[in-house]
């Protein structure tokens, strides 16, 4: 386990790769942002929210590059929502790494209960969402999140603003975690979303969030553009933690 929201077997953390990245760091609605693609009247706008090592570690501003590269004339925006200190440390180069991240689970569980909550989080997604709409007026917002970011982005699809979300191996457990009034299981979550939901668990991510999952169920049912697509060949973390492997398209 990596964190208290990762299944047993997970990728751990990865350190930020040394790709050439094409975006930008900027200030946006008192959050950090990192910034890639179309800034001047963008077809779309897109929200990304990293797992709990945050959106400086392993591949996530690379794949913004990516994803703002994948759709043409769109504009990728990645907050970070931990203010530089996020909810797991990155042990990875130190000595009995392994160790030291298991003695910090419960200082990542409060984190994650209490200091970056859905209490704490939604105003300011809320604030970035709309600084972005006045910006961007009648474009179109939609979202991503990896890991701890899948439940956020499943979370922030309540607000209203999106037009679809994606999960990639999302950990949707973060919900239970989260202190009264914002703990909930993962089928009310379900009832609250607003929009299509497509969620891309790994082999060993919850039953949630794979066909006919309680979760999945629910989402299809409502918005029946929503969609689940296990990679049973992969593990939690893979998206921004796994090796580089070039061959994971073709996997």
């Amino acid at each position: 386990m990596a964190a208290p929201c990762c299944p047993s077997g997970s990728h751990g953390p990865l350190a930020a790769d040394m790709a050439v990245l094409t975006g930008s760091q900027e200030k946006e609605a008192d959050l950090d942002c990192y910034f890639s693609g179309q800034k001047e009247k963008p077809s779309m706008v897109i929200l990304a929210f990293s797992d709990v090592f945050g959106p400086y570690s392993g591949r996530h501003r690379r794949i913004c590059d990516q994803m703002a590269e994948a759709v043409p004339n769109s504009l990728v925006c990645m907050p970070d929502l931990f203010h530089g200190d996020p909810v797991a440390p990155d042990y990875s180069s130190s000595s009995w790494a392994s160790l030291r991240l298991k003695l910090h689970m419960p200082k990542m569980l409060y984190r994650i209960r209490y200091r970056y909550s859905w209490g704490i989080l939604a105003p300011q997604i809320q604030k970035l969402t709309e600084a972005l709409a006045a910006k961007h007026p009648e474009v179109p917002m939609f979202a991503y999140g990896f890991c701890f970011g899948g439940y956020v982005v499943a979370k922030a699809s309540t607000l209203g603003a999106f037009r679809g979300v994606v999960g990639f191996h999302p950990s949707l457990l973060v919900g239970k975690l989260q202190y009264s009034p914002h703990g909930q299981k993962e089928e009310d979550l379900a009832k609250e979303v607003q929009c299509p939901q497509l969620m891309i668990p790994a082999s060993n991510d919850d039953n949630h969030v794979k066909p006919g999952g309680g979760f999945m169920s629910i989402v299809t049912a409502t918005h029946p553009a929503s969609k689940s697509v296990v990679y049973e060949n992969m593990v939690h973390g893979w998206m921004t933690r796994g090796a580089d492997d070039k061959m994971i398209p073709q996997k």
